[in-house]
């Protein structure tokens, strides 16, 4: 998972990293790493080393572990508050959906009942699922215009 994580900033020096994982050998330090021994001894004489050995080294730390440990906790914490921001949004629109459900059987908002004519109504299918009910919309006829002067 380290792959995962972001980068650190500052890392400690190499004598540092070295001292919180327990001096560790050279060879087991080149065995982790896929490097030469003496390559590791040079990083040790010099108390330097490349930016990704001194990465791969400080995940193992205790600094490391505990960035690791922050930032997962971090993670859970702002999941959990998204969590509960989807199951309160998803309980208020459980709630809406069930007052349209009440009020939803009571014709079409501009039906203006059963004295209009065939002509006025028009049934909708358009990209219904199949079996459902068609939509009703009524279009009004626009009063005759009158030509006064």
């Amino acid at each position: 998972m380290p792959h995962k994580l972001p980068s650190p900033t500052c890392t400690p020096d190499f004598c540092q990293i070295l001292d919180d994982l327990g001096q560790p050998s050279n060879a087991a330090i080149a065995k982790a790493l896929g490097i030469s021994v003496r390559t590791v001894q040079t990083y040790r004489r010099e108390n330097f080393a490349p930016r990704p050995v001194l990465l791969a080294l400080f995940w193992l730390t205790r600094w490391g572990r505990s960035a690791a440990n922050a930032d997962a906790e971090n993670q859970a914490k702002m999941m959990y508050s998204q969590a509960m921001a989807e199951k309160s949004e998803n309980r208020r629109l459980r709630a809406q959906l069930a007052q349209l459900a009440r009020i939803a059987d009571f014709g079409c908002a501009n039906d203006a009942g059963p004295a209009i004519p065939s002509g006025r109504a028009l049934w909708l299918r358009h990209q219904a699922p199949r079996g459902s009910r068609p939509v009703r919309v009524t279009i009004p006829i626009a009063p005759a215009a009158t030509a006064s002067r």
